[in-house]
């Protein structure tokens, strides 16, 4: 089962590299405890987005089904690869790993990363970020 957590506020979500990263072991270890992988993410100052999955349905989750999974790998994606609160990021540099698009290996991805790098790459609407924090 896919699913998708959003969150918009209108308060930052984070101040400092220090608190996202916090931020992100605080869903990391919510969606790994309960069974789930974080398959991508983007964390910006006010929102965060996170595409999951889970081997079975989860009450809390909006569910995505598989035709559209491919876009949303796009949206994460369109900050570009430099934007270092992103799943993207993880998967072009040596980083924290809250996804799985950055562990080597992984079987929990639905799509080749060729496919998924494929659609980033199109997706993308910068190659830097100039608004971290």
């Amino acid at each position: 089962m896919y699913g998708r957590i959003q969150k918009h506020n209108t308060k930052r979500l984070y101040t400092n590299a220090q608190d996202a990263y916090r931020l992100l072991a605080h869903y990391y270890l919510e969606v790994t405890n309960a069974g789930g992988y974080i398959l991508d993410y983007l964390l910006l100052p006010h929102s965060i987005d996170l595409l999951l999955s889970f081997p079975k349905s989860q009450n809390n989750l909006m569910a995505v089904d598989t035709p559209h999974l491919l876009s949303l790998f796009g949206t994460l994606g369109s900050v570009g690869k430099h934007y270092p609160f992103s799943g993207t990021y993880e998967l072009y540099h040596a980083s924290h790993c809250f996804c799985e698009l950055g562990k080597a290996g992984t079987t929990a991805l639905p799509f080749s990363l060729e496919t998924i790098l494929r659609v980033k790459k199109s997706a993308s609407l910068c190659e830097h970020s100039h608004c971290l924090f």
